[in-house]
């Protein structure tokens, strides 16, 4: 038997690592939080929220989200084995049991139940037949088979629970309570309990727990006899009065000794459930806890409203960890009819705002609205063109200008009704306010009111409607003709307004339900969706011109019975595309698309792992889509595939990936999403070499070609785990994440070990202080292509104080390893003077080139742009270091060997305590051979920049070579500053590998460990720029560093200066050149001052 349940145990191994990653966006619930579980070693938790049908799985060692298990109804009770083996879920329409961790379903019965415990290898249901009564029946987890126990057909039953010696089963509802015997579904006893007590189950103890209502709406918790209900004890705290059972259940939890569960002034009480005596409780402000589960010394709440999931320690009551990224929920959105561009609010108090754009390098925001009161923001209206947003928040219309959000430019109040929709026309100048039976048009430069348009057309005999008489729709959009003097108005119903005429012209007052509509250019045709029941929709068009009562065409829905049922028709979402061509219709978690010439299903678009919220059509015809799930999706809906998912956090973070694994992100976000394997994780940012992609959401809205990742994301192998050790480590402190320990040896010899068990060993890599270090005449780079273990030894050299070491290694994917981190405390034996101005040198090395050996490739700035730089530096380093080293080269002196004999002086001459500068002007290009595609700068006598790599490779310079010297240099401190520009006349060349050239100083930036600084791939800027005399990134980078960058400490950070490009850069170029250019910087050492402005 042994050797059975080890080869099982091998087996299922197998199948969890084989199985094809997927992507996690770990968000939590973002609504009511009423399950919660722990698995039974307590090493995962279970829960279950009201907003999709399904089971969040977290790892309760570090909080990640492991799976969104997706179920067919709601779970009423979640259940795992006691060997872990076996999660099962129960719902209203059917029991699930699933293999634990592959989540294989294993077996489903197709009744469900109210409620279940388990009980050995056997699970207990509550379920109901008929209308009346209720059934109990064992169901043997080994085998699915079903026992009947024991039924009644005139009681009623909400909850059941298993005594601990496994013997009885206890059901209850508010008027009944019944004791069965396990062995033979007899009945024990019957109790009717007496008016204001309801009891819930077994204790750990046996007897049984309940709460008396002592009126005022508070409760107080006890125990009873189960075989008499005489009370036993009662808990020195009140709770709040409820007879809801299943809310009750889940808002208590057994520790070993504790009774857990909410008291009446809404913290978490813990008591000891053998004397009743409260032992402590947990303040949980700002919380409204309706469900809580424990395990050992854990316990986790979670919230009605926020849906946040927080782990406390049951011994102390402080807060370990709260479960989930605060990733905005995309509930309000709209998307610029002319643009690529959406803006989206979050649906919750604290409405922090999104903004996508492919008209900024695919730039990604998120902000918070500036707000007077926590009213939930729902209205939305965005310009035509992406640059005006007006928002609606129950009290005042305020007007942004994108993509700034936290300070409108206009506030104004309205009238105190109900507004239903927002429409900016297409000029910018008027803003239409709709309300139910009329609309307000106001000034956007002012807020005046301009005219008040009441609906008061007579179509087809209806009866006036009062002016005042409020909504109950929130399905409300605008649609302006091209000229903007016509608008449609969809609130509860179509109605077109003439705002040249100041005049309503149509009321589709018959049409209901109305999903979506859109206004002709001309304004003289009306479209709009009407969804009914049960999956019916119907397409209309209407006349403006020459009203008559509008005929739908049904979409061809094709719904199966089981579709019809699961149909909610609450949950619908309809967009029309630009070209009037393609219908979106939403159904839960699906979007279908139908050709309006034909109208039938074109396309079944499936992604969201919960309901989709929202569809807009951006103006180059992708669909987006918003969901549940916290994502915006991205769909070529004539292909019927998804190109790409959206992330947003409230913090400004944001994360884009293709279903190839492509990834485009702020930094801080990498770490956030990850694939998970099983139960192992990996990363985002430890796939960055393979799959970060630059500027992805602005290429794949542009409709780009994008070259696929030549690693399949589907056969990932298991990332590498590496190892650091120390000799004579003594006093080594180990925290969560990063160890510590204390030395006082100026040299430390670290031993770094990789191991990769599915892969091989590729590389590894070691860092001092966020910067990569050489190997001391140790090749980091392995030899052997099959190599599964490798050791290597480095001897460092410290300085006083806190050395922060990080090894990563990476297999032949070139996915990286988790960090293994630690701080090595230097404390000489003797005092070591910190290190001051005057022993740290600036090693400066600027290259300009304008004179090419070909004479094609001259460039008109590049040397004043080097020049100037150079005086730039030497005029402003006092107080950072106290002398520079310079090297300057220019032209024709500026050739390979000159170059890396530069490099080699640096090499030998810096300390680690110095600041390196590298910056050049010239031409950068990216080499294109099958097998080395690589980013070069481009020294005086390369004479061909594009179809001649061997002489590229021979003369020019390369990212690896760059690369090389960075490690080698010791100066931890490093700034790479590239002006590199293409060849003009090589347009198409420069867009096919712009985007390739800033992912190669991405990736060196990141293997580094420095920082980069560089002009965008693009054009040079000649004639356009004489009256700057410099390229437009060099006068830029100038003016920071003349105190344009300085944020008020007259101190300009990588950073500050880094923020600064960004903002001017695409600024100037707008100006002189009609476009944006904008720069590409990329740092992942520390921060750290290059000027001082004196």
């Amino acid at each position: 038997m042994k050797r059975i349940m080890l080869f099982v145990c091998i087996l299922l191994s197998r199948l969890v690592i084989a199985q094809a990653p997927e992507l996690i966006v770990p968000a939590g619930h973002g609504d009511q939080v009423y399950l919660t579980k722990f698995s039974a070693d307590g090493k995962f938790l279970f829960s279950v929220g009201t907003g999709a049908k399904g089971v969040k799985i977290w790892d309760t060692k570090n909080g990640r989200l492991l799976k969104n298990l997706p179920v067919k109804d709601f779970p009423t009770s979640m259940q795992i084995t006691t060997d872990d083996r076996q999660l099962i879920v129960t719902t209203k329409s059917g029991i699930y049991f699933y293999a634990f961790p592959s989540f294989k379903l294993l077996n489903t019965i197709q009744h469900g139940a109210t409620d279940a415990v388990l009980g050995g290898n056997n699970l207990y249901i509550l379920y109901k037949e008929n209308t009346n009564g209720f059934n109990t029946a064992s169901i043997d987890v080994s085998n699915y088979r079903e026992k009947a126990l024991f039924a009644d057909a005139n009681a009623s039953a909400d909850v059941i629970s298993l005594s601990p010696q496994g013997d009885k089963l206890f059901v209850a509802s508010g008027f009944y309570i019944r004791v069965i015997n396990i062995g033979n579904g007899s009945l024990i006893n019957s109790f009717s309990p007496e008016t204001g007590k309801i009891f819930l189950g077994f204790t750990p103890t046996g007897s049984l727990i309940g709460f008396t209502d002592k009126g005022k709406n508070k409760s107080v918790p006890g125990t009873s006899d189960a075989a008499s209900l005489s009370p036993v004890r009662s808990f020195d705290f009140k709770i709040p009065t409820s007879y809801h059972f299943n809310s009750l259940k889940n808002q208590i939890a057994f520790g070993e000794n504790d009774l857990v569960c909410l008291s009446d002034d809404g913290a978490i009480s813990i008591a000891n459930y053998l004397t009743g005596k409260k032992i402590r409780e947990i303040k949980t402000p700002d919380e409204d806890i309706i469900c809580m589960a424990a395990s050992g010394n854990m316990l986790v709440a979670g919230d009605k409203f926020k849906g946040t999931l927080k782990q406390y320690n049951l011994n102390t009551g402080k807060l370990v960890r709260i479960y989930g990224e605060d990733a905005i929920a995309p509930v309000v959105w709209e998307a610029a009819t002319n643009n690529t561009t959406g803006i989206i609010l979050d649906g919750v108090f604290d409405s922090p705002c999104g903004y996508f754009s492919s008209q900024e390098n695919g730039k990604v925001t998120a902000a918070a609205f500036q707000k007077e009161s926590n009213e939930l923001m729902s209205i939305v209206g965005i310009s035509a063109d992406a640059s005006l947003t007006a928002t609606y928040n129950q009290k005042e219309v305020q007007l942004y200008k994108a993509p700034v959000f936290d300070q409108p430019y206009l506030s104004f109040s309205v009238p105190d009704k109900q507004v239903g929709a927002l429409g900016i026309s297409p000029d910018k100048k008027k803003l239409v306010v709709a309300y139910k039976n009329y609309i307000d048009v106001y000034d956007m430069a002012t807020g005046s009111l301009l005219n008040e348009i009441p609906n008061d057309v007579m179509m087809f005999g209806k009866e006036k409607i009062k002016k005042d008489e409020y909504l109950n729709d929130d399905k409300s959009v605008c649609s302006f003709s091209a000229d903007g003097n016509f608008v449609a108005v969809k609130v509860e119903r179509p109605v077109v307004f003439d705002l040249a005429k100041n005049k309503s012209l149509a009321d589709l007052y018959q049409a209901y339900n109305v999903e979506a509509i859109k206004l002709t250019a001309d304004g003289q045709k009306l479209y709009y969706v009407q969804g009914e029941k049960y999956g019916v929709a119907k397409w209309f068009e209407y006349d403006v011109a020459h009203p008559q009562p509008p005929v739908g065409t049904s979409l061809n829905l094709s719904l199966t019975e089981e579709r019809i049922s699961d149909f909610d028709v609450q949950k619908t979402n309809v967009s029309i595309s630009p070209d009037l061509n393609l219908i979106a219709y939403v159904r839960n978690e699906e979007i279908w698309v139908y050709n309006r010439k034909e109208f039938v299903n074109t396309a079944f678009l499936k992604g969201h792992q919960s309901y989709v919220r929202q569809v807009r059509w951006l103006a180059n015809g992708i669909l987006v889509s918003s969901g549940n799930d916290n994502t915006m999706r991205f769909w070529d809906a004539k292909k019927g595939v998804e190109l790409a998912k959206l992330v947003m956090f409230t913090n400004g973070s944001w994360v884009i990936v293709t279903p190839n694994g492509q990834f485009d992100a702020s930094e801080d976000a990498m770490k956030k999403l990850y694939y998970v394997q099983g139960i192992e994780t990996i990363p985002l940012d430890n796939l960055y070499e393979k799959f970060f992609t630059p500027n992805l959401l602005a290429r794949i809205m542009q409709n780009d070609a994008l070259p696929a990742p030549d690693v399949d994301v589907n056969k990932l192998a298991a990332p590498p785990k590496v190892k650091m050790s120390f000799d004579a480590a003594r006093n080594l402190v180990v925290g969560d994440d990063i160890a510590k320990i204390d030395w006082t040896n100026e040299n430390i010899s670290i031993k770094v070990t990789a191991e990769c068990n599915e892969d091989a060993i590729d590389e590894i890599r070691l860092y001092l202080n966020g910067k990569l270090i050489d190997g001391t005449n140790r090749n980091l780079v392995v030899a052997d292509d099959n190599q599964k273990s490798l050791t290597k030894t480095f001897t460092i050299k410290l300085a006083p104080g806190i050395n922060n070491f990080k090894a990563i290694a990476l297999n032949t994917q070139r996915t990286e390893s988790q960090p293994d981190e630690t701080d090595v405390n230097f404390i000489p034996a003797k005092n070591i003077p910190a290190p001051t101005i005057d022993d740290v040198t600036l090693h400066l090395v600027v290259i300009g080139i304008d004179n090419y050996k070909n004479p094609k490739y001259n460039l008109n700035y590049a040397k004043a742009d080097a020049s100037s730089f150079k005086d730039e530096m030497q005029q402003n380093n006092n107080g950072i270091f106290s002398k520079t080293k310079l090297y300057f080269i220019t032209d024709e002196n500026a050739l390979k060997d000159k170059i890396e004999s530069t490099f080699q002086t640096v090499i030998k001459e810096a300390k680690p305590k110095d600041l390196f500068i590298f910056y050049y002007a010239g031409h950068g290009v990216m080499s294109n051979t099958k097998n080395n595609k690589e980013f070069f700068i481009v020294p005086y006598d390369v004479t061909q920049l594009y179809g001649a790599e061997d002489a590229l490779e021979q003369k020019g310079i390369s990212a690896t070579e760059l690369q090389d010297y960075s490690k080698k240099i010791p100066a931890q401190k490093q700034l790479f500053i590239l002006d590199a520009c293409q060849s003009a006349g090589m347009i198409d060349a420069i867009a096919m590998r712009g985007a390739a050239e800033e992912k190669a100083i991405a990736q060196l930036a990141r293997s580094t460990g420095s920082h980069w600084l560089t002009a965008s791939g693009s054009e040079q800027f000649a004639a356009e720029f004489s009256q700057l005399g410099h390229g437009v990134f060099t006068y830029a980078l100038l003016q920071g560093l003349k105190g344009g960058a300085a944020n008020g400490d007259k101190q300009i950070t990588v950073n500050e200066l880094k923020a600064y490009l960004e903002i001017q850069v695409p600024e100037l170029s707008q100006k002189y050149k009609g476009s944006p250019q904008y720069p590409a910087s990329y740092g992942y050492g520390n921060d750290f001052p290059i000027e001082v402005i004196k």
